[in-house]
């Protein structure tokens, strides 16, 4: 980097904060930024300019809070498509006003040019979002609109996904402290999804979505959360949606001329309802150090498939630094191939440090699990499936973080009955900012 340049920044952003960040693994992705799918890059630069809260815009443009986050990533990329090596790049920008503290605007756009392993030439996903907390008194409501767009230039397409939502929560309690045990809430989700002949459509398809687009889904949820006490919570949410999709079928009808089979493809929309209800109590004791939480999920869809899911814990915290769980968490399955049971306690040990000489914060995470099976075609094991989950994060003085992640599945064969692994999957990450 150019040492003029950043001397410049300085100057001008004495609080902000400049990062040079060189990243070194062989799996990296970016912490800001869940579109970057940069896989074995080892060269990789970042730039980043920020302040969550800068005085001199909100004293000159009279606000409560005004913040903003931009950042320039530079890496070499190879696109699958046609395996040629180039530069590629991310844009980030998000600004964030509060004309007063009830109310958040905020703005974001990411811009992701030839992502590494990915056919995807480049691709925009911008976003409003506004926030009002407790405006008027007891009202809660949060909206968000996203879009995502993708584009192919050497398919000459493109496509793009349209996300809307609204969330509302009310607090009773608010305005008569007898309804301060309740709390009512409710939201609505859209999604489009759209296939564009073109990598360049416009505005008004990307913005609003066709009016023929390949999936679209719409759901809306009801809930309340009700507090029997201070220690007890529960929760209670009910979505019903629906789901449509462009299915191509085949449709073959004889020739009246040449007296043959002729096929024709065609697009028929599939529509299928959904539902979802989600149930929670959890109960803290001993001054909060401990909890008991058990739920219950049951989600639908078309009246073929169920899923059920259940799950019974109990979290002990040992000290400020160390915490046990244990609980049993089942899954009762039903679709059209029949019936699958799951049911298996498990076991987790949690350890986290922060500030000792060595280092600014560890942590680590031991979990093993242990299930059962049986239902329509499950041939019994002789043995549980054992699922082992680790993962310890740390940051080292001065400025390196390192996370591995580790998982690890074991279970029987069903014929021989000797043991193997079955599955095993591990990531190690190592940041180092300069």
């Amino acid at each position: 980097i150019d040492t003029l340049m950043l001397r410049t920044l300085r100057a001008l952003y004495p609080r902000d904060t400049l990062d040079t960040i060189r990243i070194l693994g062989d799996s990296i992705t970016l912490r800001r930024h869940p579109s970057d799918t940069i896989n074995s890059q080892k060269d990789k630069l970042t730039l980043r300019l920020y302040e969550p809260s800068a005085p001199w815009a909100e004293k000159m443009l009279h606000v409560s809070n005004l913040g903003y986050d931009f950042s320039y990533t530079t890496y070499t990329s190879k696109n699958m498509t046609t395996a040629i090596t180039g530069d590629g790049r991310v844009l980030y920008g998000q600004i964030n006003i509060a004309p007063i503290r009830q109310i958040t605007l905020s703005g974001q756009e990411t811009y992701l040019k030839n992502p590494a392993n990915s056919p995807i030439t480049q691709s925009f996903a911008p976003s409003v979002q506004v926030q009002m907390l407790d405006f008027p008194p007891g009202v809660e409501l949060y909206g968000d609109y996203q879009i995502n767009l993708a584009e192919f230039a050497l398919a000459d397409s493109s496509t793009n996904t349209v996300t809307r939502d609204a969330n509302l929560i009310l607090r009773p309690g608010s305005w008569w402290k007898g309804l301060s045990w309740m709390s009512p809430r409710g939201s609505i989700n859209q999604t489009i999804t759209n296939a564009f002949v073109g990598a360049r459509p416009s505005t008004s398809a990307v913005l609003r979505g066709e009016a023929d687009p390949m999936s679209r889904s719409l759901s809306r949820m009801a809930g309340v959360y009700i507090y029997p006490s201070t220690d007890m919570l529960f929760r209670t949410e009910n979505t019903w949606g629906v789901t449509e999709n462009k299915v191509l079928l085949d449709s073959t009808f004889l020739d009246t001329v040449t007296l043959s089979d002729t096929t024709v493809q065609h697009y028929r929309n599939q529509r299928t309802p959904t539902f979802k209800t989600f149930d929670d109590f959890s109960w803290w004791f001993n001054d909060k150090r401990d909890l008991w939480q058990t739920n219950y999920t049951l989600t639908t869809a078309g009246g073929t498939v169920y899923h059920h899911s259940a799950y019974t814990r109990f979290d002990n915290v040992v000290n400020s630094w160390l915490t046990c769980m244990q609980g049993v968490a089942s899954n009762y399955d039903v679709d059209t191939n029949g019936k699958v049971f799951k049911i298996g306690p498990n076991a987790s040990v949690s350890i986290n440090r922060n500030n000792t000489p060595w280092f600014k914060r560890f942590s680590m995470t031991n979990t093993l699990s242990l299930y059962w099976y049986s239902g329509t075609g499950v041939i019994k094991a002789a043995a549980p499936e054992v699922d082992y989950y680790f993962n310890v994060s740390t940051t080292i003085r001065p400025n390196m973080e390192i996370s591995y992640i580790n998982l690890l599945t074991a279970a029987t064969d069903k014929l021989t009955h000797d043991w193997m692994i079955a599955n095993y999957q591990g990531n190690l990450t190592v940041l180092v900012t300069f």
